[in-house]
């Protein structure tokens, strides 16, 4: 029976050419797609995923907030490639008067 290892993903992140967005790479060696479980939350982002007799578990934070329903994801040949646009973060915030 073969040893399984657990590995952290390697990630990497930068805002795209007009900073509207995040561009995220996380490497998934020998993952298939149907075996990839990608999550997102406004600042965090998980995937887990089997492959090649490797789990891989990642749990990341973001320092601005993101759209997750707005978000979109492709994989190839082992790159799990995320964009993922910026939430607005005025949108619910509201006028405090100073006395």
């Amino acid at each position: 029976m073969p040893t399984i290892s657990s590995i952290f993903p390697r990630m990497t992140i930068a805002p795209n050419d007009d900073e509207k967005e995040y561009l995220i790479n996380i490497q998934l060696p020998g993952a298939e797609k149907d075996d990839i479980k990608l999550k997102l939350a406004e600042d965090i982002i998980h995937v887990e995923a089997k492959g090649d007799g490797i789990d891989y578990l990642g749990d990341y934070s973001l320092c601005c907030p993101i759209k997750p329903g707005e978000t979109t994801a492709t994989y190839k040949e082992g790159l799990l490639k995320i964009r993922a646009p910026y939430a607005d973060t005025l949108k619910d915030t509201v006028n405090v008067e100073i006395s």
